[in-house]
């Protein structure tokens, strides 16, 4: 199932960046007809008009890349799921946040409730607890109590009617100290599953605070790196009109686009890690 999920997230990522790709796309081919338009007048180099094609080509085929990559990602989610290869869909983003991350305490507690290796070691427990109560009524006493009655009407020298009462009594006092040792070994045996349920707990609970904190950082990574992007964007729309003003000349609009790409490339980054920290939290939590 995790691994569903983190193909789940992959996806999404996919998804992230075929929009960027295509923004980055669309930036470009307004460059290259603005640029196309200077060449006309003779207002920059034939070279950087080839650059920005050139450009422009090799975002065409990053676009293709993620294209594919996103169609690998899907048909392993059909496959996974038990779905027909080719089976179109479209998924929707989840929350940028679980309830589970506000409160580590919370965490914890779903996670012991939920995780399927501490319900196992319960269930030991409690099945030994239940064999060391079976092994201490050895010491009770066995009674039996039978009765009969009979009628001899036909017999003249017998009674009429003859009935009896017995109580018998079976217990073993001396057993050479078998039944302590046998329920000695049951209390052990409890006490064992008992401490086996402590150690899936710490274990789990250890787990939960990892991936908790790894998540945690995950989160402010991408936050930090998608106000970079958004800010370098923003910087490179400015630059854009300054070009097609001819305030700047056009390296220095390459230069802010190169800034861009840095920027998204940290950003894509960020957020495969986020995604990652995701899964690996949800996992512990104990989601299905």
């Amino acid at each position: 199932m995790n691994e569903v999920r983190r193909t789940y997230y992959a996806i999404l990522q996919s998804q992230g960046e075929l929009e960027s790709q295509r923004a980055l796309l669309a930036y470009l081919e307004e460059l290259q007809k603005l640029t196309g338009r200077r060449l006309q007048q003779e207002a920059v180099l034939k070279a950087d008009s080839l650059r920005i094609t050139a450009q422009r080509t090799k975002s065409l085929y990053q676009l293709t890349v993620i294209e594919d990559a996103l169609a690998d990602r899907k048909e392993i989610l059909n496959r996974l799921l038990g779905r027909e290869l080719q089976t179109e869909f479209s998924v929707e983003m989840v929350p940028a946040s679980l309830p589970e991350e506000l409160s580590l305490q919370g965490a914890r507690k779903i996670a012991t409730e939920k995780r399927p290796e501490i319900k196992t070691e319960t269930i030991k427990r409690e099945q030994a607890t239940l064999e060391t109560k079976i092994e201490k009524t050895r010491y009770i006493l066995d009674i039996s109590i039978q009765a009969n009655y009979a009628a001899s009407s036909n017999i003249s020298f017998l009674p009429q009617s003859v009935g009896a009462v017995g109580v018998l009594l079976t217990w073993q006092p001396w057993d050479w100290g078998q039944k302590r040792h046998n329920v000695a070994q049951k209390v052990d045996a409890e006490r064992q599953a008992q401490l086996s349920i402590e150690s899936a707990r710490e274990q789990v609970v250890q787990e939960v605070d990892s991936t908790f904190r790894r998540l945690r950082e995950a989160r402010g990574l991408l936050t930090a790196a998608q106000a970079a992007r958004d800010a370098e964007a923003e910087k490179l729309r400015n630059e854009m009109d300054a070009y097609s003003h001819q305030a700047i000349v056009l390296s220095d609009l390459l230069q802010q686009q190169s800034s861009v790409a840095n920027a998204e490339d940290q950003y894509r980054q960020g957020l495969l890690a986020f995604w990652r920290a995701r899964a690996d939290f949800e996992r512990a939590l104990g989601e299905e």
